[in-house]
């Protein structure tokens, strides 16, 4: 069967059919799509042409509440670490979009919290996986579900249909909320968050602010699409009870968690009820 990616488009992902492909690219101005014979090649093809963050462009809300807003709840976005607002004041420097870096676990121990065995590495932060996954995303027939994954056969792993709308960018925020919720139940203070989303990592460390500031709305006057799971997330994030790293890592690259989080948000799709 053959598979059309949508690079750009009203909804990224991967179609199995031109009309499902057609309804994200028709009337979108610059879409970028192709049809390939495997999934494969389409999900290469959305990795290499997926509209990067543009490395010179500058944040346009530059005051100092809004950096500081920034700082407040990521920590890495960038090629260097950015410090919470704690531990480093604002500055009326500009401060560029940040550039998605893909970022590869590094070596961890197993540490106890609450009830559980976790991975953390040494410098305190314990890893999760998390991923989304939509059969026939974008359209009426889609299926979502999102992956959690802190380990093997670990009890906290998660693979659960999503809620609402069934789309890709859903299933990605769901299970990093889901991730979170999880670690805090076991009053773990430090989390490294695995995902293989960009659109997640530019909500979250680019879009957000500006987003609060402007109660939700785009500059078109239209709602945030997915506000509601935005909202969700952007409260755990600045619960103040525990310190959020988020690393890009490339999808299907052979990374042992990745892959399990992309199992689990598969499993979790099937059981989506229309």
């Amino acid at each position: 069967m053959p598979f059309y990616a949508v690079a750009k488009g009203k909804e990224t992902g991967i179609y199995s059919t031109w009309d499902d492909c057609q309804l994200q690219v028709k009337g979108f101005s610059g879409a970028i799509y192709k049809k390939f014979k495997t999934k494969a090649e389409a999900e290469e093809f959305i990795e290499k042409k997926s509209e990067p963050v543009k490395k010179k462009r500058k944040i346009e809300y530059t005051e100092e509440d809004e950096i500081r807003d920034i700082l407040k709840f990521v920590e890495t976005c960038e090629d260097e670490e950015i410090p919470t607002s704690s531990t480093n004041k604002s500055t009326n420097k500009d401060y560029s979009k940040p550039k998605i870096k893909s970022e590869l676990p590094g070596e961890t121990t197993l540490k106890k919290y609450g009830k559980y065995i976790f991975n953390e590495d040494a410098n305190g932060f314990v890893h999760v996986f998390t991923d989304g996954s939509c059969e026939s995303n974008g359209s009426k027939f889609a299926r979502a579900g999102l992956g959690v994954y802190f380990g093997k056969n670990h009890p906290l792993n998660a693979s659960e249909p999503v809620k609402g709308k069934a789309t890709n960018n859903v299933g990605e925020i769901q299970a990093s909320i889901k991730a979170i919720e999880s670690a805090q139940s076991c009053e773990i203070r430090k989390l490294n968050i695995f995902t293989d989303s960009q659109y997640l990592m530019n909500s979250i460390c680019i879009w957000m602010p500006k987003w609060k500031k402007n109660k939700w709305m785009l500059a078109n006057q239209k709602e945030v699409k997915n506000k509601i799971d935005f909202q969700r997330l952007d409260q755990l994030i600045n619960s103040g009870n525990m310190l959020i790293k988020w690393s890009y890592i490339p999808a299907h690259k052979g990374h042992d968690g990745n892959e399990a989080a992309d199992r689990l948000a598969k499993e979790g799709a099937q059981r989506y009820k229309f």
